[in-house]
């Protein structure tokens, strides 16, 4: 018998951390469908997909529909022999980082 330790995590729940923030740049994440983050463009949270389909649903549909239509733009650069190659290339990259001792 093993006894085994729950997992925990903290989180902000009422409300998110994030929910003000959301509310204040709305209009600038949902019409390009990416926020700034460290100077990097990315995908906004999954949190801030739930709320903005809370707020907007039928512009919410059409976004998932968006963003379905560019993965399988996108497919033809995600086949196994594609993945191999673009490993390979990270794998290169990665060996010229060597830190030195």
């Amino acid at each position: 018998i093993y006894s085994l330790v729950p997992e925990f995590t903290h989180m902000s729940l009422k409300p998110g951390i994030g929910r003000e923030w959301l509310e204040k740049f709305l209009a600038d994440v949902y019409p390009h469908d990416y926020c700034v983050v460290n100077g990097r463009t990315v995908k906004p949270p999954k949190y801030y997909d739930m709320k903005y389909k809370d707020l907007e649903p039928l512009e919410f549909e059409h976004l998932q529909y968006q963003r379905e239509l560019d993965a399988a733009l996108r497919s033809a650069d995600n086949t196994p022999e594609r993945l191999l190659v673009k490993e390979v290339c990270a794998v290169a990259a990665l060996s010229r980082l060597k830190r030195s001792i």
